[in-house]
């Protein structure tokens, strides 16, 4: 476990260094018009890739773990589906194009994003497969390479052109590159997916299993809109400025809340594949609790130390606005973390459908907590509104796992403590 938490540690690096580099250099190259308008591009495009990814990867990593049969078999059933809704993605896109949803003057920037985000997301399943036949190695060596091309690629097109278009360009190009590694090891690694995707013949097989996978992609879908409805949110409300200036720390936060999923898919198959030994999977859950309750803490503790002056030195005065928000950005984290760790349990005992209706009902505390709230306190309130909505997921969660047959009483007991503390903390700080 511990070998492989360190090869999924230098994957996450990776990511986060060049993802949260790259976001900080754009917005400064940018500032926080051209800022916004790509970041609400970027969020569409990813909202639209979601009929790709379908909670393929969740999915995938459970039934991996499982081991009820072969590997193989999984994975070209899923490609097969990948491939149907690949095409009703790009149908998609054509439709969303040609209706005027891109930001202003940016038509050409918003299909290279679209189709970057199909990209990454065919790139990063590629990569999750590793992880459920234990081969971490290959995904680290995968993202620390591309992140490499990534960061060589993007900055000097934002430096020689300042526009969000160019930017998107870039990215897609940077992103083809990841998407080519990632096949490459994909094909040494399960050198008979080919085979079994002939065998399968027909295209029944993934019609079938996209109705299979309904409540995986609900749950996975709920997740990345819940993330994104905030984007969305500032955009129709406030506008591109606003947006920019909260973006460019809630990139970060969501640089750093990737962590979460890839320490769930290093626990996922292993909890799944303990299920008929209550000891091991008591073992490992409080592994799982004590590391993302950790990771949480970090987190918030680096949020909400942070000295104005080094945000300024980071970000630039033309985002000072924004740096009141990264206290309640690090209480956001602290409780995303728990509620991860929580749902992965959750997932590992079969309960998939208590995480798409606890999401469900995530997102609309977040939309309607914020809504009233944003014309009195602007991006603030659509800050705060998040960590309600994380807190509620992790309140729904909680309740939902003492009913099951191993109970997290000192798991829950702990996050309630850390929770508590990190709000009177962040109260007397402000001296509300």
């Amino acid at each position: 476990m511990l070998r492989s938490l360190a090869f999924m540690a230098g994957a996450t690096l990776a990511r986060l260094l060049s993802g949260a580099v790259l976001m900080v250099f754009i917005a400064r190259s940018l500032g926080p018009q051209e800022f916004g308008h790509f970041v609400l591009a970027l969020s569409l495009a990813m909202v639209l890739a979601l009929m790709v990814e379908f909670g393929h990867s969740t999915y995938v990593m459970r039934e991996l773990g499982r081991d009820l049969e072969p590997p193989v078999l999984v994975l070209a059933r899923v490609l097969q589906a990948k491939a149907l809704l690949s095409l009703l993605f790009l149908g998609a896109v054509l439709v969303a194009w040609a209706g005027g949803w891109a930001p202003a003057g940016g038509a050409g920037g918003f299909l290279a994003l679209c189709l970057m985000a199909l990209v990454v997301t065919l790139a990063d399943f590629l990569n999750v497969c590793f992880r459920g036949i234990q081969k971490f190695s290959l995904e680290t060596r995968n993202v620390v390479a591309s992140s490499v091309v990534h960061v060589a690629i993007v900055v000097p097109v934002a430096l020689a052109w300042p526009h969000w278009t160019a930017v998107a360009a870039a990215f897609l190009v940077s992103r083809s590159v990841y998407l080519l590694f990632s096949l490459i090891s994909f094909r040494s690694a399960f050198p008979g997916v080919g085979r079994a995707l002939v065998g399968l013949g027909s295209w029944a097989g993934g019609i079938r299993h996209i109705r299979h996978s309904v409540m995986y992609a609900a749950d996975a879908g709920l997740v990345t809109v819940r993330g994104y409805a905030d984007v969305f949110l500032i955009s129709t409300f406030l506008g591109a400025a606003p947006l920019g200036l909260y973006q460019v720390g809630m990139n970060l936060v969501r640089a750093v809340e990737n962590l979460g999923p890839i320490i769930a898919n290093v626990f996922l198959p292993k909890l799944s594949g303990l299920l008929d030994r209550p000891a091991d999977f008591a073992r490992h859950e409080r592994q799982l609790l004590w590391l993302m309750t950790g990771c949480g803490l970090a987190c918030f503790a680096a949020l909400f130390l942070s000295p104005t002056w080094l945000l300024a030195a980071v970000f630039g005065e033309r985002f000072a606005p924004a740096f009141v928000l990264f206290p309640i950005f690090g209480l956001y984290l602290l409780a995303r973390f728990i509620a991860m760790a929580l749902g992965v349990l959750l997932t590992a005992r079969g309960f998939q459908s208590g995480r798409t209706v606890a999401g469900v009902v995530s997102l609309g505390v977040l939309v309607l907590t914020a809504w009233p709230l944003m014309p009195a306190f602007g991006v603030t309130a659509v800050a705060s509104a998040s960590v309600v909505a994380a807190l509620v997921l992790l309140v729904w969660f909680a309740v939902r796992l003492r009913s099951g047959p191993w109970g997290l009483r000192d798991g829950i007991s702990l996050a309630a403590l850390v929770g508590i503390v990190a709000a009177m903390a962040y109260l007397l700080k402000t001296g509300k």
